[in-house]
């Protein structure tokens, strides 16, 4: 009369199969922690994946900050050492210039002064000056004396003699004034040194201005050159102020827990996996169908056995879903179109069957049945007496069944006629219970 899912129920407690539905119970329970847990680490490792993603991009902008920084600190570092090396050079080729333009000066220091040559040559140009005016005079005279009765020195007449005396005299000195004029020698001379002494002059202002620029080439150099090498060692001493190894040690932090967390997914992939094949074995298409079906084939046997002795000509067979189907010759009948004296046989020989069976399969020992008021409603005498029969006959094969002893409370057993080994007969008075004993025809009371 049970719905289907408590005929299950109650098979399964009868047998102690209950065990694997609590079973199923802890590993469905415990599935569902895990699977929770799992979403959550899931859930935890995409967050700890974007991070990673996140974090690697960082320090991989991060390194390429440093390297570019490294790179352009060495390039600058590189630029610097050329320039420095240029400078030197410049400032030694300064050196080299000076020293040699002061050589030089020193060697022209004697040959620039053309004063006393310019004199001399002016002292030379002022004798031809004097000469020719000299001769200009003299031919002057000459002339004079030619067209003149008085003589233009002395003022007295002229005579041949006299005249040509004076004009001896006077042609002599335009010869000796003539000889002075036309000897340019000297003169030549003092002009080439002159004009030497003027170009040593021009070198010798040229090698000073030249000087002049080669110390002051110098002295920037050496300003450039302490500049070059301040700088040199700012860029040899600076450094990236970017500290990419922390961000390292985040990423490394980063990458454990989604190690950690990846190995426990896997662990926990391979717990529901394994939980999800325990959910179908011990489900009902599992160990309980597999026993069912071990079962059954005992139970209907059982069962129709104890229905035989019970004098009833009707089959029963249980299915797979413990749904009971009775026949009687080729008719199906209903379980409720039987009476209750028909039905009260019937579960007893379903109760009976399960106390075998259960004995049978699950290794226990019991060597007592009580049966409380099972056959006192609705089952005729006659109905009662097979049931009885069939009991006697359990106890009387009883050496298979451990000695076992069955006590049947009943208020209708007393017209009964059966060979029992003890009577325990019950009145109530008052508050209190009278028990008497009657064993193989015995009796005491207590």
């Amino acid at each position: 009369m049970l719905s289907a899912g408590e005929r299950r129920s109650l098979i399964e407690t009868i047998f102690n199969i209950y065990v694997l539905a609590l079973m199923l119970k802890e590993v469905k329970r415990r599935n569902t922690v895990n699977q929770t847990q799992q979403k959550l680490n899931l859930t935890t490792l995409t967050g700890l994946t974007e991070q990673r993603t996140t974090a690697e991009k960082f320090v991989n902008e991060t390194e390429q900050i440093i390297e570019r920084f490294e790179q352009n600190k060495a390039n600058s570092i590189a630029q610097l050492v050329a320039d420095i090396f240029a400078t030197q050079e410049t400032i030694d080729k300064c050196n080299r210039n000076i020293s040699i333009a002061d050589k030089k000066l020193v060697e022209l220091q004697d040959k620039i002064d053309a004063s006393e040559a310019v004199q001399e040559l002016a002292n030379i140009n002022a004798a031809h000056n004097s000469a020719a005016l000299k001769i200009g005079e003299l031919k002057q005279k000459i002339s004079v004396m030619n067209s003149h009765a008085k003589c233009p020195i002395c003022n007295s007449d002229l005579t041949g003699e006299h005249a040509a005396a004076h004009i001896k005299e006077l042609q002599d000195e335009i010869d000796k004034q003539t000889a002075i004029l036309a000897d340019n020698t000297k003169s030549t001379e003092l002009k080439e040194l002159i004009a030497k002494i003027t170009k040593n002059k021009s070198l010798y202002d040229t090698i000073i201005l030249k000087k002049t620029e080669q110390v002051n080439l110098l002295n920037n150099s050496k300003f450039q050159l302490t500049n070059l090498n301040i700088k040199k060692e700012q860029q040899e001493n600076s450094k990236c102020e970017i500290n990419v190894e922390q961000y390292k040690t985040q990423l490394t932090g980063i990458i454990n827990r989604i190690n950690a967390l990846t190995t426990s997914i896997n662990e926990l992939d391979d717990k529901i996996r394994l939980d999800g094949t325990l959910i179908d074995i011990l489900g009902d298409a599992g160990l309980k169908t597999f026993f069912f079906k071990q079962l059954l084939p005992q139970l209907n046997s059982q069962v129709n056995s104890y229905i035989s002795a019970f004098g009833l000509q009707v089959t029963l067979e249980f299915d797979k879903n413990l749904d009971a189907k009775i026949q009687q010759g080729k008719y199906e009948c209903e379980y409720m179109g039987f009476s209750a004296g028909e039905r009260a046989r019937i579960d007893v020989a379903i109760l009976l069957s399960f106390f075998d069976i259960s004995r049978n399969i699950s290794n226990w020992s019991c060597n007592t049945l009580f049966i409380d008021e099972v056959m006192d409603s609705g089952v005729d005498a006659d109905g009662t007496s097979q049931f009885i029969s069939t009991l006697f006959n359990v106890v009387t094969n009883s050496t298979a069944q451990n000695d076992l002893g069955i006590y049947i409370i009943s208020h209708k057993l007393s017209n009964i006629d059966v060979a029992w080994d003890s009577v325990v007969e019950i009145n109530k008075t008052s508050r209190f219970s009278e028990l008497k004993v009657t064993k193989n025809n015995e009796s005491s009371s207590n």
